[in-house]
């Protein structure tokens, strides 16, 4: 899953050294458009836009003191991470 979050365009991950979770830092995504017409000028808007247009729910970085990270927790079956990596990069980029 790291490998497929690093070929993500726009998208900055580290590789965690033992929680469940990536923190990646979405600051290429802030202040873009949704599809809908909507800018999403935090984190919390973009995280409303995954989940309400994409179907992904990421926790805003800012509940952990960061205002452009995203927590995304990899605790799941490895076919439900492909699908939320391929839904996370398709999401992102209809971002305009």
């Amino acid at each position: 899953m790291y490998d497929e979050l690093r070929a993500i365009e726009g998208l900055e991950v580290i590789l965690p050294d033992g929680a469940f979770y990536f923190y990646p830092d979405l600051k290429a995504f802030l202040g873009k458009t949704s599809p809908a017409g909507k800018k999403l000028d935090d984190i919390g808007e973009l995280c409303l836009y995954l989940i309400d247009e994409v179907g992904l729910a990421l926790v805003p970085g800012n509940a952990f003191g960061t205002e452009s990270h995203a927590r995304i927790s990899y605790a799941y079956a490895e076919d439900v991470l492909k699908d939320a990596v391929n839904r996370l990069k398709t999401g992102l980029g209809k971002l305009s």
